[in-house]
C-alpha cells in the first residue's frame, strides 16, 4: 500500500474518531453536569495531538527520515 493512501485513511479515521467523540461530548453535556463536557478535553487534545504529528510528518522533507539509518 502506498505511504500516501496509508496516511490518508490514518487521517480520515481519526478525525472520524474525533468528530465522534466531539459529538458524544456534546451531546452528553447538554443533559448532564457542566463538568462532563471538559472530560471531552483529553481526547480531543490527542486527536489534535495526533494529527499535528500526522501533518508535520508528511511536511518534512524525506532526507530528515530518523529511520533511514535504522538497521533491521
Amino acid at each position: 500500500m502506498p505511504r500516501d493512501r496509508f496516511f490518508l485513511i490514518i487521517l480520515c479515521v481519526v478525525g472520524a474518531a474525533g468528530g465522534t467523540i466531539l459529538l458524544g461530548a456534546l451531546l452528553s453535556s447538554i443533559y448532564a453536569t457542566p463538568e462532563s463536557g471538559t472530560l471531552a478535553i483529553v481526547p480531543a487534545a490527542l486527536t489534535g495531538y495526533v494529527i499535528f504529528r500526522l501533518i508535520a510528518f508528511r511536511l518534512a522533507p524525506p532526507e530528515d527520515d530518523h529511520f533511514d539509518g535504522v538497521g533491521r
